[in-house]
């Protein structure tokens, strides 16, 4: 087990919650915000799952966030002070979170983890998916 790689998912991870929170805050649709919702919980209990491996390897529990996510809000805050359809502008970039969490855990899943880290990793890899994919319908949705 890589620990770089279990530290990087980690803080993608924990900067999507970020990120989603503050949009939660940032957009009018209740529906929306319950999916943003529904997106903290689904990445916090995938924290529960990959946590006991960043104790492994680190020794300590990782709680940083990654600094591609931070960018990737900082630039939406922006564009969704200068767009009509702020909405659609934190969906489109929480997606492309969603993407680069996916990137994450596929890389880790390519160093040919042992076998109890790599199950996790998949079991995560396919939560995160059905998440990416949510995000990905909403997107069209509401292009």
């Amino acid at each position: 087990m890589n620990a770089e790689n279990i530290s990087s998912i980690i803080k993608v991870i924990n900067g999507g919650i970020e990120f989603y929170e503050s949009a939660i805050e940032k957009v009018d649709s209740n529906p929306i915000k319950n999916v943003f919702k529904s997106m903290v919980l689904a990445r916090k209990n995938a924290l529960v799952k990959l946590q006991p491996f960043a104790k492994i390897s680190e020794g300590e529990r990782e709680t940083g966030s990654a600094l591609t996510v931070k960018a990737r809000e900082v630039y939406t805050e922006v564009m969704g002070a200068l767009t009509s359809d702020t909405e659609h502008t934190y969906i489109e970039q929480l997606e492309e979170v969603e993407d680069k969490t996916l990137e994450e855990i596929q890389s880790a899943l390519e160093e040919n983890p042992d076998a109890r880290y790599a199950a996790t990793l998949r079991e995560v890899y396919h939560e995160m998916k059905l998440c990416h994919d949510r995000m990905l319908n909403l997107q069209e949705v509401t292009a």
